[in-house]
């Protein structure tokens, strides 16, 4: 019984996708049913969770296997894997996820779209769960792929707005390419090993350290951390997440705290026997996400959209996450990935709170001395930022500090590392301050017809972010400190953190950047601009030229020469009208029948019984 319960935690928020999506229920219907199958996954993760702990350490909980597809050696089996790593995620994609659940039913009350809305979130969430309850690698590509079509549909869920529709397909594109390099990685996993199931894989590089040679190995894992860095926006693929606001921001919350964006940290998590044994892999993880946490951060310091601010800091504190996994702190990068999912979903739901009291309304520039008329909303968005900042007792701060204590003593890591770690810090202040202070102090910047409509938002939307608010404060002891503690560099991340926040608050709303380097800022680096100018551009212009040169010119002509052939046969009027009648679409109709009786053909003269 125990083992069919990962089961019934994956199918529940199916169940819920299946009711919204088939049932057509009312939006308020279609919230209830949505949010209450997400509770109750929720509390079935928390029983196996608990039912986990008694077991002896180092065992699991798994469903029974299921023989999927067997090609050859190739046997795929399906099967749940509920053990220290997963279970902590489950909770996360269930309890965070079912608190975005309970926020949205106010925040789409008057959304006709709401049905639609509520069923592609819950099947987001359970493709997630499948992901991150996967026991092998072909099951995670699954809900790899699953995650990916599901942020596509949510991102761009005002889909008659052009540009909320352009985000959805970039996000989906700029995955693809990174996943093109998790299913080499797989690929050559499986022909040098023969396994791609996570429990035999762990064993087999636990008993020798010469499975494979060193540079096959660094080649396949840094194929899978192509994957890695395309599903958690690390550079060069990093321009998705920041375009991926245009969705419901409640949409943006699931994204950056509980789904998707972590999935990417998971699986180095998951695959943390292997890159133990490639240095070079280690280091190219570190680098790639130092260089990602200083550059995002630096270019959050000068935003003025606040979803654009909270969306850069995600790539930024995902980049810490992936210095961690790199150094060998693949406990702190988990760590950090929990209290940044308690706070980054706090920051965004009290953000959608900002939004929603100022009727749609996003720049900061535009707002101000918020603070006294939706308090709720400032106290608990004033905890997350303190948070995100690493403000000394919160959860971010003991996070943060497990990561840079581990590249300060790790011996994979560099000085490089940790200057790369402390100057994101200062930045991470120096912006949550900033943030606080556009919004809710000093001001008020809004227009009149807004400020006679500001008001609080309602308790459905309340309450989450008071238990986020709690999670923020207190997440900080679900840590194991094995480590001994460094007073001097806690001493520093505290000093960083609080003489940033504070002159984030003082000095930079007023403060004007050069005009050069804030433009510079504002446009990332000119990274999309780059891209679009040496890849997309290019590509447009090669297809128009081969689209006219071959469905305009060659396959014209070859219907032509066709046409002329059919009439030189002898044929009667009729046959000679059917295959000659100008219209493409009666072409086409022939190919296809032409290309399927040769294929059948082909098959039944090699069949044998």
């Amino acid at each position: 019984m125990l083992s069919l319960l990962p089961l019934l935690v994956l199918l529940l928020p199916f169940g819920g996708f299946l009711s919204c999506a088939l049932l057509r229920p009312t939006p308020k219907q279609s919230g209830v049913i949505a949010s209450s199958t997400m509770g109750l996954s929720f509390l079935v993760a928390l029983l196996l969770f608990l039912k986990l702990q008694q077991l002896p350490a180092g065992e699991y909980i798994a469903t029974p296997s299921y023989l999927w597809l067997a090609l050859g050696t190739l046997n795929l089996k399906i099967s749940l894997l509920f053990d220290e790593l997963s279970s902590l995620l489950v909770l996360i994609v269930t309890g965070i996820g079912g608190l975005i659940h309970l926020y949205s039913i106010g925040y789409m009350h008057d959304d006709r779209t709401s049905a639609r809305y509520f069923a592609h979130l819950n099947l987001f969430c359970f493709f997630m769960l499948a992901l991150v309850m996967s026991s092998s690698l072909p099951l995670m590509f699954f809900g790899w792929e699953g995650v990916g079509l599901c942020s596509y549909l949510l991102i761009g869920h005002w889909y008659e707005d052009q540009e909320k529709a352009s985000a959805g397909t970039k996000a989906f594109i700029m995955n693809r390419i990174g996943d093109l390099g998790f299913l080499l990685g797989m690929f050559f996993l499986f022909r040098h090993l023969g396994t791609l199931e996570f429990k035999a894989l762990t064993q087999l590089f636990s008993q020798s350290l010469a499975l494979l040679p060193e540079g096959t190995l660094t080649l396949t894992l840094l194929l899978l951390f192509a994957g890695a860095i395309g599903k958690s926006a690390q550079i060069p693929l990093a321009t998705w997440l920041p375009d991926a606001m245009s969705g419901p921001t409640p949409v943006s919350a699931l994204i950056h705290a509980a789904t998707m964006v972590t999935a990417g940290v998971f699986l180095l998590a998951r695959l943390s026997p292997l890159y133990m044994q490639s240095p070079t892999a280690m280091m190219t993880i570190a680098i790639v996400g130092g260089v990602t946490a200083l550059w995002a951060a630096s270019i959050a310091l000068a935003q003025n959209d606040i979803k654009k601010v909270l969306a850069y800091s995600t790539v930024s504190q995902l980049g810490l996450m992936f210095v961690a996994s790199g150094v060998g702190a693949f406990n702190a990068a988990i760590f950090h990935l929990t209290t940044h999912a308690f706070f980054k979903a706090l920051l965004f739901l009290a953000a959608g709170s900002v939004i929603h009291a100022c009727l749609g309304e996003q720049d900061m520039r535009k707002m101000g001395g918020l603070k006294k008329i939706i308090p709720i909303t400032f106290i608990t968005m004033l905890i997350g930022a303190l948070t995100l900042a690493g403000i000394p007792l919160l959860s971010g701060f003991f996070s943060k500090d497990e990561i840079l204590l581990a590249a300060y003593t790790s011996p994979l890591s560099s000085t490089l590392l940790v200057a790369l770690i402390i100057l994101t810090s200062i930045l991470t202040a120096l912006y949550s301050g900033r943030l606080i202070a556009m919004a809710f102090l000093g001001k008020m910047r809004l227009d009149d017809r807004i400020v006679s409509k500001l008001h609080e938002s309602p308790k459905i939307m309340t309450i989450p972010l008071v238990t986020l608010s709690i999670l923020s404060i207190f997440g900080g002891a679900l840590a194991h400190h094995s480590a001994p503690i460094n007073y001097t560099l806690m001493i520093v991340s505290a000093v960083i953190a609080l003489v940033g926040f504070w002159i984030g608050v003082k000095v930079l709303p007023n403060f004007k950047l050069p005009s050069t380097l804030r433009k510079t800022l504002e446009n990332a680096y000119y990274l999309d601009r780059s891209y679009y100018k040496l890849i997309v551009n290019p590509y447009r212009r090669l297809s128009e030229v081969l689209a006219n040169f071959l469905d305009q010119k060659l396959f014209y002509d070859f219907l032509i020469l066709l046409s002329r052939l059919i009439y030189t046969l002898p044929l009667g009027s009729k046959s000679k009208r059917l295959f000659a009648s100008g219209n493409l679409n009666s072409y086409l109709l022939i190919f296809a029948l032409s290309f399927l009786t040769i294929l059948l053909t082909t098959f039944f003269m090699n069949f044998k019984i």
